[in-house]
């Protein structure tokens, strides 16, 4: 964080981060059809995201200031910051788990199960 200004608003940053980089790393994937394009799941029935049922135990939120935000006072926007950051974690955790890399979000059962040979 460049500058706490008000730190309830900043932890609604670090949760909605978190459930953004979950999201993009176990559920959201756009599928088209191959052959005409289409993108087959453009709705929120069929195209997931992160529910406050995916996300297993508490959210923590450490705030740490820096200063050296861009905006006024040193702020900075952080919530973008955790959303990347949780997909860019997710991938050596699911290597540590089952020895092999899976190099496409979703992490999903599917590819974990191609990953080690049982598909």
């Amino acid at each position: 964080v460049g500058k706490v200004m008000n730190p309830e608003t900043c932890a609604g940053q670090q949760y909605g981060g978190t459930y953004m980089g979950v999201g993009r790393g176990l559920y959201e994937e756009i599928v088209h059809d191959p052959v005409t394009g289409v993108m087959l799941n453009g709705n929120l029935l069929d195209y997931k995201i992160a529910t406050i049922g995916d996300i297993m135990g508490p959210i923590d939120t450490h705030l740490v200031e820096t200063r050296q935000g861009y905006g006024p006072y040193g702020i900075v926007g952080l919530g973008e910051d955790v959303a990347t950051l949780i997909p860019a974690l997710l991938g050596p955790a699911v290597y540590n788990a089952i020895g092999a890399w899976i190099y496409d979000f979703p992490i999903t059962p599917d590819k974990v199960l191609k990953a080690v040979g049982k598909i």
